[in-house]
């Protein structure tokens, strides 16, 4: 998206850039959180192979969840 500049940001060179100090930075600070954020879940090695896609996932909570409510429990 431009601006009224004309160019991307209205910047008109990477010198028009502040910099920035990431040499007290921590690598990987917010990996956990920032994927716990995605709603995504880590599949145990094992299960990997049974389950090698999302969508196998999905199927087999899904009728987990049919059996327990047949079940009534």
């Amino acid at each position: 998206m431009s601006d009224s500049f004309g160019t991307p940001g209205g910047l008109e060179d990477d010198d028009d850039i502040p910099e920035q100090d990431f040499s007290t930075g921590e690598q990987g600070k917010n990996y956990h959180r920032y994927w716990a954020s995605r709603g995504l879940v880590e599949i145990a090695p094992e299960l990997r192979e049974l389950f090698p896609t999302g969508e196998a996932v999905n199927d087999a909570l899904r009728l987990l969840i049919a059996l327990k409510r047949q079940v009534g429990a």
